[in-house]
C-alpha cells in the first residue's frame, strides 16, 4: 500500500511565479555569484601569508640523506637554524609570538643535532 498516486489533482501552476522576483532561491544564486567573483578578486595570497607558507614548506621539508652522517646531521642543523630564522623572522614583521612554541621545538632540536654531530663526528 503506498506509492505514488496518480489521480491526484495538480499543484497550482498560477503560484509558481513569482511576480515581485523575492524567489529565496533566485537571491540565494545571485547572491553566491557576487560572493564567488568577489572572492576570485581576492584569492590571490597576501605577502603576510606568502612568507608563512614559504616557511612552513621548507621546514616541513625533511632533509635529504647526504654522503655521510656527519654530512646529514650538519645539513640537519643547517636546516634547523634557517627554520628558527624564518619563524623568527616571520613573528618579528607580522604577529610577534605567534610561533613561540615551534621555535623552541626547533631550538630544542638544533641543540640535540649539535650534540648528536658532537659525540659522533668529532674524532
Amino acid at each position: 500500500m503506498g506509492g505514488e498516486n496518480f489521480y491526484t489533482y495538480a499543484f497550482n501552476i498560477t503560484s509558481w511565479v513569482d511576480y515581485l522576483g523575492l524567489n529565496p532561491f533566485k537571491i540565494y544564486s545571485r547572491l553566491r555569484q557576487i560572493f564567488n567573483k568577489a572572492n576570485k578578486k581576492s584569492k590571490k595570497p597576501d605577502k603576510r601569508d606568502q612568507e608563512y607558507q614559504l616557511a612552513k614548506r621548507f621546514c616541513d621539508t625533511p632533509v635529504s640523506p647526504q654522503a655521510s652522517r656527519c654530512a646529514t646531521l650538519s645539513a640537519q642543523i643547517n636546516h634547523a637554524k634557517r627554520c628558527i630564522e624564518l619563524y623568527t623572522n616571520w613573528d618579528r614583521k607580522w604577529q610577534p609570538g605567534r610561533h613561540t612554541i615551534k621555535i623552541n621545538d626547533w631550538k630544542n632540536r638544533l641543540n640535540v643535532l649539535k650534540e648528536k654531530a658532537k659525540a659522533e663526528c668529532s674524532r
